[in-house]
């Protein structure tokens, strides 16, 4: 998953990765309406790829 969200970011693609694992990534996994806040907040309205890790 890494190695495709470095390619998509070397291409100038949006990218968010977020990991269960992370104590800082937890409070975004609350509620959907987090998820979708913290996704907004890094892509904001455009096309983005988001990666979710150790889910």
């Amino acid at each position: 998953m890494q190695m495709l969200k470095e390619h998509l970011d070397n291409r100038g693609k949006r990218t968010l990765f977020l990991n269960f694992d992370i104590e800082w990534d937890r409070p975004h996994f609350e509620s959907q309406t987090a998820l979708l806040k913290k996704i907004e907040l890094e892509l904001g309205q455009k096309h983005g790829y988001v990666f979710i890790d150790e889910i």
